[in-house]
């Protein structure tokens, strides 16, 4: 039998592996002219009224301003419930549009030179990348991150379409993650519908994406859909002025905080990429969690991994290895899962730890 591994990412792998900020770094070199209606928000929530250099310098200096934090309260200031029954400020709509800014901003890098520099730490990934028998490759990446990365190592590896030499076989995980999103672009009588492919392995991001967006008129169909831009066609990307080709919405993009605050009624197809989490998670023999802190507001993750890990018998528990700098990490899994991780500071000592 097929011995299946699940891995669980957060920031603090993209850091390791890319050099990206983690959440309290995102507003390191902070421009208040450049994100000027972002600026007016912090100012009135975080930074009790501060103006112009004043303000840039608190931010700039704060190591506790945190990215999840601050979307989250956007998007509460946003919503009905989180502007206590008032007409929500316009003003909040842009600061929005600011903060997915600067997440672009902060995750804009050359991944391809990246990935040459440590192509030799991450073949591991190689095979779960190919096409070629996909019954064999059931291993799944499950990412909270929002940054390209991840897609860029599978990229990478992945076999390419005979018709088309710089798109990905629809087969492979990444080809299945942009199928499973919404309409994809598989032309074959095996279009991989999920009961064909439920058995493979996934490539899942439960935070959204910088390269997906929906439109947000919840009476449009493709509301109920991601699109995600390929990586590989430059034609593809998405811009911010761009609308719904349907009803003519702006399109939004995907970036979904931490608490899940109403996000799947909001963003209906996340409900689907959760579920599908959840049963990999399931059906693990082993889980790799690298980089995640489990932050209190996080607790749709927590309950994620304590509904897949905690409620099965003990014959039954997957083994679990944390990859973190941060020991309490270790504790952390402990408690939520029941099950005593291995653990490693370093994603070169888990690499050493599978010789």
């Amino acid at each position: 039998m097929i011995s299946k591994t699940v891995y669980l990412l957060g920031a603090g792998a993209s850091k390791e592996l890319f050099g990206l900020p983690v959440m309290n770094e995102f507003f390191k070199n902070f421009s208040v002219k450049k994100y000027e209606s972002l600026s007016k928000f912090l100012s009135e929530y975080f930074f009790n009224g501060l103006k112009n250099q004043d303000l840039e310098n608190e931010i700039n200096k704060s190591d506790k301003l945190n990215l999840e934090d601050v979307i989250t309260f956007l998007e509460l200031g946003l919503n009905r419930m989180g502007s206590f029954g008032k007409v929500p400020d316009s003003y909040l709509i842009e600061a929005r549009n600011d903060s997915n800014k600067l997440i672009r901003d902060m995750l804009d890098m050359d991944y391809s030179n990246r990935i040459t520099e440590i192509s030799e730490k991450i073949k591991i990934f190689e095979k779960l990348s190919k096409r070629s028998d996909i019954s064999q490759c059931t291993d799944s990446i499950i990412s909270l991150n929002y940054d390209l990365g991840f897609d860029n190592i599978l990229y990478n590896f992945s076999d390419r379409n005979s018709l088309r030499p710089n798109s990905v076989d629809h087969r492979t995980i990444l080809g299945r993650m942009y199928e499973i999103l919404g309409r994809g672009d598989a032309i074959f009588a095996d279009f991989p519908t999920y009961k064909n492919i439920k058995d493979s392995g996934f490539f899942l991001k439960l935070h959204g994406s910088l390269n997906w967006v929906y439109c947000q008129n919840e009476y449009c169909d493709n509301n109920r859909q991601f699109f995600g831009s390929r990586i590989w066609l430059p034609e593809s990307q998405f811009n911010a002025d761009d609308i719904c080709i349907l009803c003519g919405s702006p399109l939004v993009p995907v970036i979904i905080p931490p608490t899940l605050a109403k996000s799947f009624e909001q963003f209906p197809k996340m409900g689907f990429i959760w579920s599908l989490a959840y049963r990999e998670l399931c059906k693990a023999d082993n889980i790799v969690i690298f980089g995640i802190s489990f932050a209190p507001s996080d607790y749709y993750l927590r309950w994620l991994l304590r509904s897949a890990v905690a409620n099965r018998n003990n014959d039954q528990k997957p083994k679990i290895k944390v990859i973190d700098i941060n020991r309490d990490v270790y504790d952390e899994v402990e408690k939520i899962t029941g099950v005593k991780p291995d653990f490693k500071v370093s994603f070169e000592e888990y690499l050493d730890s599978l010789n």
